[in-house]
């Protein structure tokens, strides 16, 4: 979604809430549109003056203290905000200009995978032929993913996936770790695998690790194979002359704070370190919602073979993995180049495969008994499960009227009573062993809670499209968990009108990562340059979800003129420079929860701060507030709306900036400073002026939180 500088905002009521004129470039005070106490500087919009305000009786000294710094310039336009990294400024010389590698990364629960392209040289032209999937993980088998296991040994290494030795005790879960705490349910928090996880992590951080290390360890060992599986089939100095596009996936249901966690574990595992070739161009990392890659990956797979990609058409993409089930709803724009519109909010929960596992588990050994897992212990247990139930039973399973069957240990066959509650029984076709059958409705047992909780959000977003004119006519799958058998059926009996598609094995289980690499092949477009006419702007067409819904209400506090009745009198404030009898914490929305936002429009907006003449500190910082309230976010700064970010510029010297007296004879420094923020998928780009002079990298960060 595009703000526009010159005055109209989303939303907005038009009463009673004061009016605005436009800023001139004139420092004259009755110009100005941001207020400025003599000691402290206060950012207001910059596009908008306050025009005079009602007199004012009260003393200021019964004026509440005003915070240090209150925030800033209008804008976020991203369903997640997070800084689009890159790994170090591009270097002064020549670059290389050869086409980039696009890595793909699905950093997964209980698996994740990666995947690998060329770039053809031309945005959103990649022939889904050509991604590779890693296939060559250690000790793996040439399997398309690899276990999201970390095991920690004696000596300070480590070992991850397929290579973690039979009776370790590996670390498992850690990604959902990333969440706050808050986020995740107590049925989850009270799990297994978390708990042991978390004692586990109590003694790494002793040794100085926390569960961003961990992900940033385990990230290096996906990171070091995927570039040794590059360099192997297309030599090491090719790799050491092309640059890196790099795109992370993360779930629908993660808050910023999660996502830009697993960024700053991607920038410890080296992913943004500078390359060998210091001509090379730097690395850059983006991110996107795990059902967008899926939905990408699917019509890369499908092409135009299918009627759920005709125009007008909208599909429903469920993105079952390990931990979290994702889905979103998607209208079809148009078929060449595919362009998408998220026509319901995406949504997602905590109910993966690893919960599926969770209910296995926990179902077995109350139906076989305490006994008979100690009689054979914990790590020959956990080998059946991994043999019976993860190689065979969970994926073949799909719900209909027979029984099933699994060889046990011969020290179940021994113990007294296992025949009353499970049928045990010799068969002579393999070798005479025993065996435990267990019944289809046992085998429900186990997947409806899982299954059902996937069933209502994809019900809310087939209701939720229905309701906006646009019934979905196709599911599509993805995901480990959406290549399950009993999914598909039981989707399919519950929406006979809707085609249920589920791609063959292993297409599901790879879809992420193979759509995480088409996406890194979008954003190498560069952005529409913001001062440019849209029309001329866009350049080719844009490929891929161009746009998007936001998560979130984003905005400001800013100042406005002071109405009594209407503001809030303690929010009453007379501040200079500008003699003005101001409200503050108000709230400036550019974005509602919901908004649509349109791919890489970038807005640049502008406004002023004054600074003190003797000022001591040459950083200025920018606030962004963030609501995650589904109703209309508030007018005022309530205590629910929390600051997301905070982007801190580096000013000139206090002499090249201009100065300006009010009334009292009052000098202040002005400062322009203008803030450009593009989205880019999940990400956002800032760009930041100072005084109309372009600030570097190193001139500019961002602080979460």
């Amino acid at each position: 979604m595009e703000v526009d500088t010159r005055g109209t905002f989303p939303g907005r009521s038009p009463a009673p809430v004061p009016s605005w004129t436009p800023r001139s470039e004139s420092t004259d005070p009755a110009q100005s549109a941001t207020l400025l106490s003599s000691s402290q500087s206060v950012p207001l919009l910059a596009s908008w003056v306050p025009q005079s305000p009602p007199p004012s009786s009260r003393s200021p000294a019964s004026i509440p203290p005003i915070p240090r710094s209150i925030p800033p310039p209008p804008w976020i336009a991203s369903p997640q905000i997070s800084h689009a990294y890159r790994s170090s400024p591009r270097p002064a010389g020549p670059a290389h200009t050869r086409p980039p590698f696009l890595i793909g990364i699905d950093f997964g629960t209980t698996f994740s995978g990666v995947a690998w392209a060329k770039s053809s040289g031309r945005s959103g032209s990649i022939d889904p032929q050509n991604i590779n999937v890693v296939t060559d993980w250690p000790a793996g088998d040439n399997r398309a993913k690899v276990p999201t296991r970390i095991h920690y040994t004696a000596g300070g290494g480590y070992q991850c996936g397929y290579e973690i030795p039979n009776g370790a005790d590996p670390l498992k879960w850690f990604k959902l770790l990333l969440m706050k705490n808050e986020d995740i349910p107590q049925y989850i928090r009270d799990s297994g695998h978390i708990n042991k996880f978390k004692e586990a992590l109590a003694r790494l951080e002793k040794e100085g690790k926390d569960v961003v290390q961990v992900i940033a360890d385990y990230l290096r060992f996906l990171w070091n194979n995927t570039i040794a599986a590059i360099e192997k089939s297309e030599t090491r100095a090719v790799v050491d002359s092309t640059p890196y596009v790099v795109v992370l996936t993360f779930p629908a249901l993660w808050e910023t704070e999660a996502t830009q966690r697993m960024q700053d574990a991607a920038r410890q595992a080296g992913i943004l370190d500078p390359r060998r070739r210091t001509t090379v161009a730097a690395t850059t990392l983006h991110t996107v919602e795990e059902p967008e890659a899926a939905a990408l990956a699917t019509y890369a797979d499908l092409r135009e073979n299918h009627a759920a990609f005709s125009v007008g058409q909208s599909f429903v993409v469920v993105d079952a993995g390990g931990g979290t089930c994702d889905v979103v709803t998607y209208e079809v724009l148009e078929n060449n180049p595919l362009q998408l519109k998220e026509w319901v909010r995406g949504d997602g929960r905590l109910c993966g495969a690893v919960f599926l596992d969770e209910e296995f588990d926990r179902k077995l050994r109350g139906w076989v008994g305490r006994q008979k897992v100690a009689a054979i212990g914990e790590v020959a247990y956990r080998k059946l499960l991994d043999d019976n139930w993860e190689r065979s039973l969970k994926k073949d399973f799909d719900g209909t009227d027979r029984d099933w069957s699994f060889p046990t240990p011969p020290a179940w066959e021994k113990k007294k009573g296992f025949r009353e509650k499970l049928r045990l029984k010799k068969n002579s076709n393999h070798g005479n062993i025993s065996e435990l059958h267990l019944t289809h409705e046992k085998l429900q047992q186990v997947y409806k809670p899982i299954v059902g909780q996937i069933y209502e959000l994809t019900l809310l977003q087939v209701s939720t499209a229905a309701k906006k004119g646009k019934i979905p006519n196709a599911i599509l799958l993805a995901g480990g968990l959406g290549g399950n058998k009993y999914l598909y059926k039981f989707l399919a009996e519950k929406f006979p009108r809707i085609e249920i598609v589920q791609r063959p094995y292993p297409k599901p289980w790879s879809a992420i990562c193979r759509g995480a690499v088409i996406r890194a092949d979008i954003v190498t477009a560069p952005p529409p340059d913001i001062d440019a006419d849209l029309t001329e702007a866009a350049g080719s067409p844009q490929v891929g979800v161009i746009s998007r819904k936001s998560r979130h209400s984003y905005g400001i506090v800013k100042f406005e003129d002071f109405i009594p009745g209407f503001h809030d009198l303690d929010d009453r404030y007379e501040m200079n420079p500008l003699d003005r009898v101001v409200a503050r914490n108000q709230m400036e929305w550019y974005i509602k929860r919901n908004d649509d936002i349109l791919d890489r429009q970038g807005t640049k907006m502008d406004w002023k701060r004054y600074l003190p003449e003797h000022c001591p500190d040459p950083v200025i910082g920018v606030d962004i507030w963030q609501c995650d309230q589904t109703r209309t976010p508030p007018r005022r700064k309530e205590s629910y709306v929390r600051k997301l970010c905070t982007i801190n510029a580096r000013l000139p010297a206090l002499s090249e900036l201009p100065v300006m007296t009010n009334a009292h004879g009052q000098a202040s420094h002005v400062v322009h400073f203008d803030l450009q923020m593009t989205p880019i998928g999940t990400s956002l780009e800032w760009t930041v002026w100072i005084n109309g002079v372009k600030q570097g990298e190193e001139r500019t960060n961002i602080a979460y939180g």
